[in-house]
């Protein structure tokens, strides 16, 4: 009987595509649970001071900034000696008109009064409410100039040259129709000479901002 020396146990070595196989299942589970994960986030808008500074124009106040509205906030609670009925502070009419339109304020964007607590965050806050104001006032502004030049284009007799809705060249007093509505009453747009004076700044024929255009009249 022949004597064969005995080898030491050994396993089979592992086949490179099983390898890649088990590499593929695990990414696989791996992907899954980040699916889980991620679907568990609370994906809330992101709040943007902005986006709500474009109603205070309309809703809160016409011209004030912010910021006065708020400083006439702290002045009331500053005399109102721990009265929390801050309409009894002594205030003019003016005030007044500001307080209410701090109410208002608040009352649109509520977030504001947590963040009147940090001086860095309102002061940023307050600068985003403005460019927010200010750029829908700019978008109003775009939209009247597309509708007057339509409004007007259909006059009869229709103004010639025609006013173009995407262009303010040629307009003002350089156009006879829209001249006579922009001209102030105290001067006499059908006169000649006179249209002619406004065109090249005499002046005699200065236009300021104090004057009543005649369009508001008519």
């Amino acid at each position: 009987m022949d004597n064969h020396p005995t080898s030491p146990h050994t396993t089979d070595p592992v086949l490179p595509d099983a390898s890649i196989s088990a590499l593929k299942r695990r990414i696989a589970a791996l992907e899954e649970e980040n699916v889980q994960l991620t679907s568990k986030i609370s994906h809330s808008p992101i709040h943007s001071w902005t986006r709500e500074g474009h109603a205070i124009r309309h809703l809160v106040n016409l011209i004030d900034p912010v910021t006065d509205l708020i400083v006439e906030y702290d002045r009331r609670l500053e005399l109102a000696g721990g009265n929390e009925n801050l309409e009894l502070v002594e205030s003019t009419a003016e005030q007044n008109r500001a307080f209410r339109s701090f109410k208002k304020l608040i009352i649109w964007c509520p977030s504001l009064k947590r963040t009147m607590q940090v001086p860095i965050e309102l002061t940023l806050a307050c600068n985003q409410l403005k460019r927010g104001a200010d750029g829908a006032r700019g978008d109003d502004a775009n939209i009247l100039k597309f509708s007057v030049a339509t409004w007007l284009n259909e006059q009869q007799p229709p103004p010639c040259p025609l006013l173009l809705a995407d262009d303010k060249r040629g307009r003002g007093f350089n156009h006879d129709l829209t001249g006579s509505l922009l001209c102030p009453v105290d001067f006499n747009w059908v006169d000649a000479p006179t249209q002619y004076a406004i065109r090249d700044y005499h002046p005699n024929y200065a236009i300021t901002a104090h004057m009543w255009p005649r369009g508001i009249t008519c």
